[in-house]
């Protein structure tokens, strides 16, 4: 008899029908996602989101500095 005919489905292929899958979350010890995470950085996405990320906070960063640079000149002044 063939292998694609021997007991089992899968013909010698795979992992074997008793054992239960484990996650590559659960073999580390982790409780986020490993393999999602995996695929996301082989596409590029979390790395385009880190730097997007970083962008947003030297935005933010820099327009709190000139506000600030901009009420240090106005301290003394009245606007009215």
């Amino acid at each position: 008899m063939s292998a694609k005919g021997a007991k089992g489905g899968k013909g010698g292929r795979g992992k074997a029908s008793g054992k239960k899958a484990t996650s590559r979350s659960a073999k580390a010890g982790l409780q986020f996602p490993v393999g999602r995470v995996a695929r996301f950085l082989k596409k590029g996405i979390i790395i385009n989101l880190l730097y997007l990320s970083l962008y947003i906070g030297w935005l933010i960063t820099h327009w709190l500095w000139k506000m600030k640079w901009i009420s240090s000149i106005y301290i003394n002044k009245k606007l009215y």
